[in-house]
């Protein structure tokens, strides 16, 4: 997800982001949790929005997917989750 700065704030928990910046793409920095691991939300270089992983949200971020990135260059096997059969537990 992308986010305006106006719309981040950072609860508690800041001074535990790590954050990695991978050569010749410095508009998407990777940051991590340093304690677990996990994705986690990070300004990108130019402080224009934060990239935030949708699994590091707790509850109803109140906005839906609006468009899929990058569709051209996904792998070949991809399958829209839509797609799938659904199940409420292990089938």
């Amino acid at each position: 997800m992308f986010v305006r700065p106006d719309a981040m704030e950072w609860v508690k928990g800041s001074d535990l982001v790590g954050k990695y910046m991978l050569d010749g793409e410095p508009k998407f920095p990777t940051a991590f949790c340093t304690t677990c691991g996990s994705a986690m939300p990070c300004l990108s270089s130019t402080g224009r929005y934060w990239v935030v992983p949708a699994g590091s949200i707790d509850g109803d971020p109140g906005i839906a997917p609006q468009r899929s990135i990058f569709w051209a260059s996904r792998a070949k096997w991809f399958l829209p989750t839509s797609e799938l059969p659904k199940h409420d537990e292990l089938p």
